[in-house]
This record gives C-alpha cells, sequence and structure tokens, in this order.
C-alpha cells in the first residue's frame, strides 16, 4: 500500500507479468492493468585473451562475454576498458560489439601492464564486475659488441643484455666471408676475425 502512487520491485531475474490494481481510501477500485516486465540479462565478461609482447609491439585483447548472453544483445556491446602504464592510467571504448582492443605501450615501456574491461549494452545494463586482466611487456635484447680492436685472427665477444630474459638465437646477416660464431650463454663469440669490415648480427 504505497504512499507515493509507486511500487518498486526489487530481485526482478526473469521476465515477469504483473497484474495491478489500486484501491483507495473509498474503497474504489481500478480496472486491473497488466505490466510486462523484460529482464535483460548482464554481459558478463569470462576471459580476456592477450599475450606478453616485447618493448615497442602491440597487445591484442580479446574479451569475451559469456556464451549464453543472446547474440542480438551481443552486436551492439560496448567495451570499457582501463589499464595502468607505470604511473599513468588510460581508458578507452569500444563500441559496435568489437571485443576486441589493441594497446601499444610506449617504446621505452617495460614491465607488468594490469587493467579491467567490463561490458555495457544499450539498455545501461553492465557485468557486475569488471574483468581483470594483465600482460607483460618484455625488455628487448640488446647486442653489445666489445669495442677493442683486435688484432687478425683474435676474436670478438657479443653481450647480450642480461635484463632481457629469455632464449636466443644468433645468426649472421647474409654476408660474403663473414665469420660464425660460438653461442655460450649471454655471449656470442665471433672467432677468427680475418680483416676489418662491417657484420651484421640479429
Amino acid at each position: 500500500n504505497p504512499t507515493d502512487n509507486k511500487q518498486s520491485l526489487t530481485n526482478v531475474v526473469s521476465d515477469q507479468t504483473y497484474k495491478v490494481t489500486a484501491t483507495d481510501a473509498k474503497g474504489c477500485t481500478s480496472k486491473e492493468t497488466t505490466i510486462n516486465v523484460k529482464v535483460n540479462p548482464l554481459p558478463e565478461i569470462t576471459d580476456v585473451t592477450v599475450s606478453d609482447i616485447c618493448a615497442g609491439g602491440t597487445a591484442s585483447l580479446l574479451a569475451q562475454v559469456e556464451s549464453t548472453y543472446p547474440a542480438a544483445l551481443r552486436a551492439n556491446l560496448q567495451y570499457v576498458w582501463e589499464w595502468d602504464e607505470g604511473s599513468s592510467h588510460k581508458t578507452q571504448t569500444v563500441t559496435g560489439g568489437n571485443p576486441q582492443l589493441d594497446i601499444t605501450p610506449s617504446a621505452t615501456f617495460t614491465g607488468i601492464i594490469n587493467g579491467t574491461v567490463k561490458a555495457i549494452d544499450t539498455n545501461g545494463c553492465e557485468s557486475s564486475t569488471a574483468f581483470a586482466f594483465s600482460f607483460n611487456v618484455k625488455t628487448l635484447p640488446e647486442i653489445a659488441p666489445s669495442a677493442d680492436p683486435v688484432c687478425v685472427g683474435e676474436n670478438i665477444v657479443i653481450n647480450i643484455n642480461p635484463d632481457a630474459i629469455g632464449v636466443y638465437t644468433y645468426t649472421v646477416a647474409p654476408q660474403s666471408g663473414a665469420p660464425t660464431g660460438t653461442v655460450s650463454g649471454d655471449v656470442y663469440t665471433v672467432n677468427s676475425i680475418g680483416a676489418d669490415g662491417t657484420y651484421k648480427y640479429s
């Protein structure tokens, strides 16, 4: 018996049909009115697919809404992404039902990027909880050849930046007469330099 001519319906979780009548203080009752209540499901995100990247690269993130969410509503979702790149907080909204976001951190940034994403439908219904994601921006391996001159027949040592943890592949760029080398840990040794020259290694 509300006194402000309004009645709230709480905890409605599925479509419902209500039949409503109103009775005033004099005992007069209105005609019965039928009210159909449509309940839209929340667009819950269940996963974000992303892989670690190297410094200067681009991470492609793909949000996945639960499989039971209606396709007709899925096509119009907007995704609100937020993430931290060091001390910088960033946000971007992607519309049109596109669940993908490409993030390109600054070329000098390395470390972990943490963020969240939530989905919102055209009725304003949104994910009950923002889904958290993270990925690593890895340091690039730096090649540092010895700066000291060598004599004919001696070796040149190339060091790899120890901050760049990983497995490295060493190759000599195609060049006639380029010397080969051997790998040992973070060191690549070019064997028996025979003459001045420019040699490319990656």
